[in-house]
C-alpha cells in the first residue's frame, strides 16, 4: 500500500501547474491577451478552495518580418507582464472550476507618425476568465498515475480595448494604393514619416498594446500527466475562438500546445523537486478590422526552456521557468519575444 500512494501524493502535491493558453499564439504581446492560467493538472483529491498566481514576463526587442530578422533601427521594444490572480474550487471528484483576473503591465518605446519617438505604458485589469475542468480519464498505479483533463471556459470583455479605437483610426487612413491583392494592410499602424514621404515602419503597434479585446471569446482545451518512478510527462493543448469585440476588431482564433518531460531530484511524501524541459508553441492567423485583414498580426513560433517544480505536502506548489524561442515566422513586420520568464505558485486550503 505504501508504494501505491507515494507516487500518487508527490504527483498530486507537484502538479498544481501553470497552463499558459500565452496560449497563444499571437503577435507580439497580443498572446498575453488570451493566455489562460489554469492550476493543477492533477485529480483534485482534496476538494476546497484555492488560490494562485501567474506571473509572466516578457521582453520583445527584436523586429521580424516573416523569418528574417529586422535592424530595429529605431530601438523599439516592450515590456509586457501579466500577473494572473486564479481563485478556484475543486469538488474532491473529477470536477473542478476557477476565475482568472489577469494584471497586465505594458512599458513600451515606438516610433510614431511625423518622426517621433513614444515611450509609455499601459497598466491595468486585463480580460477575466472562468474556466472548468473534468478529468476524462485518471488512475493511479503501484509505480506512478496518469491524468487526461478536459478544459473548457470563456472569456470576458473586462479589459481596455481603446488603444484598438486607435487601430481603426490608422486604418481609415491608409490609401487603397497599399492593400494588396489579398486584402492586407501594407501599411504598418504606427509609421515615421518624413517631408518626402520616407517612413521607417513600426513594430509596435496598438494591438499589440491593448489590454483587453473587448470581445466574449471561447476556450477548449486537453491537458494530461503520466508519471512512472522519477520521471514525468505533461502536456497541453488549448484553443481560443474569437468573436468580434469593441471597434469592429476581431483577434484571429489562436492555437497554443506545449510538452514538458521531467525527473523528479527529490520524491518524497513532505517535498518534491522536479526539473524539466519545456517547449511550447503557439499559431495565430491574421486578426481582421472592420471587414479587412491586419496584416501585421499573425504569428508561429515555437519556444523552449529548462523549468523547476518544488512543492510542499498537498498544499503548496512553486514553478518557474525561462524560456527562449527557436522559431519564429510573423505575417508582416512586429517585434517578437527575445524571452519570457514564468513563475507561478498556488496554495490549497
Amino acid at each position: 500500500m505504501r508504494i501505491q500512494r507515494f507516487p500518487w501524493r508527490a504527483a498530486v502535491a507537484l502538479t498544481a501547474t501553470a497552463v499558459a493558453l500565452h496560449m497563444t499564439a499571437i503577435p507580439a504581446a497580443a498572446c498575453d491577451l488570451c493566455a489562460v492560467y489554469t492550476a493543477n493538472v492533477m485529480p483534485d483529491q482534496k476538494p476546497g478552495v484555492w488560490l494562485g498566481l501567474n506571473q509572466q514576463f516578457t521582453s520583445f526587442g527584436t523586429a521580424k518580418d516573416g523569418t528574417g530578422d529586422e535592424t530595429n533601427p529605431l530601438s523599439e521594444w516592450v515590456e509586457s507582464s501579466i500577473t494572473q490572480v486564479a481563485l478556484g474550487w475543486a469538488s474532491g471528484e473529477r470536477w473542478g472550476m476557477q476565475l482568472n483576473v489577469p494584471i497586465v503591465t505594458r512599458r513600451y518605446r515606438r516610433a510614431t507618425e511625423g518622426g517621433g519617438i513614444e515611450k509609455g505604458d499601459e497598466t491595468g485589469i486585463g480580460d477575466a476568465s472562468i474556466v472548468a475542468h473534468y478529468d476524462m480519464l485518471s488512475d493511479a498505479y503501484p509505480r506512478g498515475v496518469y491524468v487526461v483533463r478536459l478544459l473548457g471556459g470563456f472569456k470576458m470583455a473586462t479589459g481596455d480595448s481603446d488603444r484598438l479605437g486607435a487601430e481603426l483610426d490608422a486604418h481609415a487612413d491608409d490609401d487603397d494604393e497599399h492593400a494588396d491583392d489579398h486584402g492586407l494592410s501594407a501599411r504598418p499602424r504606427g509609421t515615421v514619416e518624413d517631408d518626402d514621404d520616407h517612413h521607417e515602419a513600426s513594430g509596435v503597434h496598438d494591438h499589440d498594446l491593448a489590454l483587453g479585446t473587448g470581445s466574449v471569446d471561447g476556450m477548449v482545451g486537453v491537458s494530461l500527466l503520466w508519471t512512472r518512478d522519477r520521471f514525468s510527462l505533461s502536456g497541453e493543448v488549448q484553443y481560443m475562438l474569437r468573436t468580434e469585440g469593441d471597434f469592429e476588431y476581431q483577434y484571429a482564433n489562436d492555437l497554443t500546445w506545449s510538452v514538458a518531460p521531467g525527473f523528479y531530484t527529490v520524491l518524497g511524501h513532505d517535498y518534491t523537486l522536479k526539473f524539466s524541459a519545456r517547449a511550447s508553441g503557439e499559431t495565430k492567423g491574421t486578426d481582421e478590422q472592420a471587414g479587412d485583414r491586419v496584416a501585421d498580426s499573425g504569428i508561429t513560433s515555437v519556444y523552449l526552456g529548462p523549468r523547476l517544480t518544488v512543492t510542499q505536502g498537498l498544499a503548496l506548489h512553486f514553478d518557474v521557468g525561462f524560456e527562449l524561442p527557436i522559431y519564429q515566422n510573423t505575417s508582416a513586420l512586429q517585434l517578437v519575444p527575445d524571452y519570457r520568464v514564468h513563475l507561478a505558485t498556488s496554495v490549497r486550503f
